[in-house]
């Protein structure tokens, strides 16, 4: 077993990662919000982490879309990527019963854009 898998990272190495993919993403799609979860937004990451994102899209043809140009593209750093797409009016639907978006809301880090509204789900 390799010492390196409890090795910490840096806070600083986080945010280069993050906004490495951040820039990438917002740069081919015009995402409502970025959330990074997990052990990267806990602080908890090892050099064995990958970056957790959810990204929220205006509405669900925009998020297909940019799901399609986002996985285009290549890896912006060492760090390694699970990115997740949804719209708005589904982060509304499922916010009660997903553990996934209920971690988001609970322990995500906001790190593009505002948290969807409520009346965007509904239009």
């Amino acid at each position: 077993m390799s010492l390196l898998r409890f090795m910490k990272i840096s806070a600083d190495e986080v945010d280069l990662a993050v906004h490495a993919y951040v820039d990438q993403i917002t740069a081919v799609s015009m995402p409502t919000a970025i959330y990074v979860f997990g052990s990267m937004a806990s602080g908890q990451a090892s050099v064995e982490s990958d970056i957790d994102l959810l990204v929220i899209y205006p509405d669900e043809a925009t998020a297909r879309a940019a799901q399609t140009a986002v996985l285009r593209l290549k890896c912006p750093c060492s760090v390694a990527a699970d990115i997740i797409f949804i719209d708005v009016a589904a982060w509304w639907q499922r916010r009660r019963y997903s553990p996934l978006i209920e971690t988001v809301q609970t322990e995500g880090k906001l790190v593009y854009g505002a948290a969807p509204l409520r009346r965007e789900a509904t239009q």
